[in-house]
């Protein structure tokens, strides 16, 4: 899974494989260990809730998706989910992408010297 932040949006972009656990209803986690120790994680996951939310606590960034939307995402053509949580200083946005390289594999024609 990769991580994008800009100001208040947050996109995450996930594997085929995290897709498919996603639609299942796992949760997916990465992490980067700094040279200080620290340890930021990130995670995507699906909850009971009827709103896409977001949050940071505990060195954690955690996108939660309904349960029922992750699923159809899953099994859908559609490449993205987009959403909105108001904060007090604005909003928050979220994008959560499939990767296209998972979605259309690169087929490259073996290269040719002169």
């Amino acid at each position: 899974m990769k991580l994008r932040m800009l100001a208040s949006s947050l996109r995450l972009r996930l594997s085929r494989s995290e897709i498919d656990a996603l639609g299942r209803g796992e949760r997916i986690e990465s992490s980067a260990h700094f040279p200080n120790g620290t340890v930021l994680t990130y995670a995507i996951a699906v909850s009971t809730d009827a709103e896409t939310t977001a949050s940071f606590a505990g060195n954690c960034i955690e996108v939660q998706l309904p349960a029922q939307v992750a699923r159809a995402w899953a099994l859908s053509d559609d490449v993205s989910l987009a959403a909105e949580q108001q904060t007090a200083g604005g909003s928050f946005s979220m994008l959560v992408e499939k990767d296209r390289s998972c979605l259309h594999p690169l087929v490259t024609p073996p290269l040719e010297l002169p």
